[in-house]
């Protein structure tokens, strides 16, 4: 069983009471000026205070950006009411989920909390704005806010290669998930309209090709669709029998059998 990985952003500036957040992306936060902490956690424990605030200690296993000087475990504490600005440090980081942690300092969410009083942790409160959360689960990351070109997925063996140039990019992203996709023919058996639904990606679809069982090509049609789970390919000429459908993705070609009546 895959864990899941929760890459978390948070940067903390001084804002008004109401939670209206300006849009900002991940390179924003790595490479803003500033006091930051960007590393990869490890929930180790959930605990709530006297006063209710949710408290969640985070082993660091790998940092990559420390302006905050942060220790070897370190403390968010939040809350579940967003009328407070607050993060919902229990939810946002499940046990058994390494994440990806990003701080900026300049502001925290108002607490009190007796837990922390004899604490040596880093510890901090981040505000409901200025957070970002990225999750990876079966080896992609998700989040609204990678990149301003509206990407809101990317394989997880890439994601860290762009630390640096932030090139979240469309190529990329098809030419993983063309090598993953898992594609169904509905209906099977058809009478002349069928789908390409994938179930696995959004990915796009170069082309379309029908061969019968001799090899030959009986119908081709070319799309540019991206980003789709389903495409809807309308065959125009009369078929009848057991053919094979190409499905080209990027450099990708997926075969499957589809029975027309």
């Amino acid at each position: 069983m895959k864990f899941g990985v929760l890459y978390v952003i948070m940067a903390l500036s001084n804002i008004a009471n109401a939670c209206t957040c300006d849009p900002e992306y991940w390179c924003d936060y790595l490479h803003n000026e500033g006091d930051y902490l960007v590393c990869l956690v490890e929930p180790l424990e959930h605990l709530e205070d006297e006063n209710g605030n949710l408290i969640t200690h985070l082993r660091v296993i790998k940092t990559f950006r420390d302006d905050v000087g942060a220790t070897e475990v370190i403390t968010l504490i939040g809350n579940d009411s967003e009328a407070w600005c607050m993060t919902d440090v229990h939810q946002q980081f499940p046990i058994g989920e390494q994440s990806y942690l990003a701080i900026n300092t300049i502001y925290e969410a108002e607490y009190e909390s007796s837990e922390l009083t004899n604490t040596t942790n880093w510890h901090y409160a981040p505000h409901l704005c200025y957070k970002k959360i990225v999750r990876i689960y079966d080896d992609l990351v998700y989040s609204n806010a990678l990149a301003p070109n509206d990407i809101s997925r990317y394989p997880l063996d890439k994601f860290e290669d762009h630390f640096e140039d932030c090139d979240y990019n469309y190529d990329e992203l098809t030419e993983s998930f063309c090598k993953t996709n898992d594609y169904q023919i509905v209906p099977n058996p058809s009478t002349g309209t069928v789908a390409i639904e994938n179930t696995i990606n959004f990915t796009t679809i170069n082309k379309v090709e029908i061969y019968n069982s001799n090899g030959q090509v009986v119908w081709s049609q070319q799309y540019k669709v991206d980003g789709q789970r389903r495409l809807n390919v309308e065959v125009d000429i009369d078929l009848s029998g057991l053919y094979l459908i190409r499905i080209f993705c990027g450099d990708e070609v997926h075969v499957e059998k589809v029975v027309f009546r």
